[in-house]
């Protein structure tokens, strides 16, 4: 709730100054999800005064959240998965916590779809909406690994791969890319659900963010490597023989304890529609890939997404708490980016995560493919010395604060 009454506030700014006109782009995480989804189904929004929509959402933010439990809601909610599980779905709490996202929003059912906005922005008339989502592992940390995947009114998919569905098509099931069994399209309030499932999280995940340790507590435990004949006098003697080496594994405990810690019991799965597809080939050529860190799953091409019957897209909070790797492809001649970050870090502390990430998979490519010299502007905290408040009630455009740390 705090990321979406706070992307209404600086939604309302830009109109204020001038600014969301001139915007190509309006992407969305976590969160700021739900004001885009929520916006979009006026075809004519940012052509308003969004003090309407504001006060929509500030009425559903401020109304008593008790009706999301009542009997009659969990009636409907056993009616709504019900219908999935028969349609040949899999249904999670994820898909749970859609329709209690869709009582939060709208207190009543949503039928629209994300296809929907089309309409939207089929005059471009408003800026096209990107919403993001990250794929991960049931038992993998999403430090390890995390693929961004992108919504959008016409479609879906992973740049990553160069794989997309048409929106409506998206939880279709599909092999080889041919769709094999179509399904309706999931309502936006199941998309919502995905899009801010931060409960979605493992308990590696949590130490990781809270604790900044993750499981090293474990390291001490894993598999130990013995060097059982080192003496020089054998190699003197014999300059053919080999060390022997004894690897002593770390046991079931330690699976156990590593699967405890990293299982996401509440991911939501869906339908891969990459299921099958032969990308692998070359596939070490291309700059996306993780291939140099003989660890990372993209090392491995039996471990790739289209290996895998099942996507798990969760909230992007878990890699980065900003769709910058959505913005910054080169296709969309990105030039300047508005961030506004609603998370609980510092300020400039996601970016900065951001381009560390890029350092780590390679340089940072993507800030170099599109010409952005970000990598340049790492943030230094003696340098924040204001903030600019929009204060809508005022007749100047802003006011600016200044504060030391």
């Amino acid at each position: 709730m705090r990321a979406l009454t706070s992307f209404y506030g600086s939604l309302a700014g830009l109109q204020q100054l001038g600014l969301l006109d001139a915007a190509m782009y309006l992407s969305g995480i976590s969160g700021s999800t739900w004001c885009l989804s929520t916006l979009y189904q006026d075809p004519n929004w940012s052509q308003k005064d969004l003090q309407d929509a504001i006060s929509r959402a500030q009425r559903a933010v401020s109304s008593s959240k008790g009706g999301a439990f009542s009997p009659e809601r969990l009636k409907y909610y056993f009616q709504e998965l019900s219908a999935m599980e028969s349609s040949g779905r899999e249904v999670s709490f994820t898909d749970l916590w859609g329709l209690i996202v869709e009582y939060f929003l709208q207190q009543k059912e949503d039928p629209s779809k994300l296809s929907d906005q089309q309409e939207a922005v089929k005059w471009a008339q408003n800026p096209y909406p990107i919403y993001a989502a990250v794929n991960v592992r049931p038992n993998v940390s999403s430090g390890d690994f995390a693929e961004w995947c992108e919504f959008t009114p016409y479609e879906v998919g992973f740049r990553k791969y160069g794989a997309f569905v048409r929106t409506e098509d998206f939880d279709s099931e599909f092999f080889m890319g041919r769709l094999i069994q179509k399904h309706p399209e999931p309502r936006i309030c199941f998309l919502q659900g995905m899009w801010g499932s931060a409960f979605a999280a493992s308990l590696d995940d949590i130490c990781l963010k809270v604790v900044g340790i993750g499981l090293r507590f474990l390291d001490p435990f894993k598999d130990v490597i013995k060097v059982i004949d080192d003496c020089r006098r054998f190699h003197f003697r014999d300059p053919t023989r080999l060390k022997t080496r004894l690897i002593v594994p770390g046991g079931p405990l330690l699976q156990i304890f590593q699967d405890f810690f990293k299982s996401r019991v509440t991911c939501g799965e869906t339908f891969n529609f990459m299921h099958g597809l032969y990308l692998h080939k070359d596939y070490v050529k291309i700059k996306e890939f993780v291939v140099w860190r003989g660890t990372h799953l993209d090392a491995f091409p039996n471990q790739l997404s289209p290996m895998e019957e099942n996507l798990y897209l969760v909230d992007g909070g878990f890699s980065i708490n900003s769709p910058f790797p959505l913005v910054l492809q080169p296709e969309r001649d990105v030039d300047v980016i508005l961030s506004f970050n609603f998370s609980w870090e510092a300020p400039f502390e996601v970016r900065d995560a951001a381009l560390l990430q890029e350092d780590k998979r390679g340089d940072g490519r993507i800030c170099e493919a599109t010409q952005l010299a970000l990598t340049s502007q790492r943030s230094n905290p003696c340098h924040m010395m204001s903030c600019s408040a929009i204060k809508p009630e005022v007749e100047e455009e802003g006011r600016e604060s200044a504060y030391r740390k």
